[in-house]
């Protein structure tokens, strides 16, 4: 490596004898470690710029093990075998929401929508198995605080595809302009309510039930046929995806592959209806708002049709025979 240029490092010389002092924290027993966690304080040598410096020139750390977790060894308590399939299925979806926690720290993409997707596995499979209600409860709440910060991103990404591809004469306004005004104050809001909860008293009892959690399912056969058989018997198309999303999760968790395939499909296909409905209703406000500050709001209306057209598709390909 060229060290001249390596901003930070003037250059190469002979050995020089530095002094680095690492203090490591953890809890008794180990909690951290045991998920492959280091917390470190590490004091003397070089500035936090050069560190940067030098990871943009030879890529990201390893993925191997950190060095305590290798030096700890057998210190370190191993968990159990999981005594069936589903309580392995949940296991895994609190291992992940581990590995977004952190992600979500350091800003990484799409992390906030992967914790939702593993907190809504492990609070189907609870719901479907009759697990822990307070789980239930306070799995709904970190859901209902991470639904926005997603929702918005793909619902301002869809209307921005959306204009792009129209041809620029149908284009009319501050469309593009309008979008970004709309949508980024609400992003940067709803990942700030991300950031605090992760750092509430409430998020962290969470994490401290989830690590514990334990679930023998009675009449695993029965219930999930009585999770399925509720996916069409609710009221709107969104309660309906709902349903197959949670029976689709009860499925994965049982091994039931083709089951979980084909609730899959539906829950894309009630997703696409669902995003057309809450597209619709942002479309109507921007459309309104443009029309009283003198602006033009036809290609509000034109994207709004081609919304309610989507919904209309999707709703003529559902079977007639509902039943999954």
């Amino acid at each position: 490596m060229d060290a001249g240029r390596l901003a930070g490092v003037p250059g190469l010389d002979g050995g020089e004898e530095i002094l680095l002092d690492a203090v490591y924290h953890d809890t008794a027993n180990l909690r951290l470690a045991r998920r492959g966690v280091t917390l470190r304080r590490r004091t003397g040598g070089a500035d936090e710029e050069v560190f940067d410096a030098v990871e943009r020139r030879l890529g990201r750390p390893s993925d191997a093990p950190p060095k305590l977790v290798r030096l700890l060894g057998d210190r370190l308590l191993k968990r159990g075998q999981p005594p069936n399939a589903i309580a392995a299925y949940v296991q895994r979806q609190v291992e992940e929401m581990g590995r977004q926690d952190i992600r979500i720290r350091q800003g990484g993409e799409d992390s906030v929508h992967q914790l939702r997707v593993a907190s809504r596995r492990i609070r189907s499979v609870l719901q479907a198995y009759r697990g822990s209600r307070w789980l239930i409860k306070e799995l709904r709440w970190l859901g209902g605080v991470l639904a926005p910060a997603r929702d918005l991103e793909v619902l301002r990404e869809h209307l921005q595809a959306e204009v792009a591809a129209l041809p620029s004469e149908l284009a009319l306004g501050n469309v593009r302009q309008r979008l970004t005004e709309t949508f980024a104050p609400r992003e940067q809001q709803a990942r700030d309510e991300v950031l605090r909860t992760l750092k509430s008293d409430r998020y962290f009892a969470l994490l401290n039930r989830l690590d514990a959690v334990r679930i023998k399912p009675v009449n695993k056969k029965k219930r999930l046929r009585k999770t399925k058989s509720r996916v069409w018997n609710n009221g709107t198309l969104h309660d309906v995806r709902k349903a197959a999303k949670r029976a689709r999760y009860a499925a994965e968790a049982s091994r039931k592959p083709k089951l979980a395939r084909r609730l899959k499909k539906l829950q894309k296909q009630l997703g696409v209806h669902q995003d057309s409905v809450v597209a619709r209703q942002e479309l109507r406000a921007m459309g309104i708002q443009s029309h009283l500050d003198g602006d033009s709001a036809f290609t509000y209306g034109l994207l709004y049709g081609c919304e309610l057209r989507r919904a209309e598709l999707v709703e003529e390909s559902l079977p007639r025979k509902r039943k999954v």
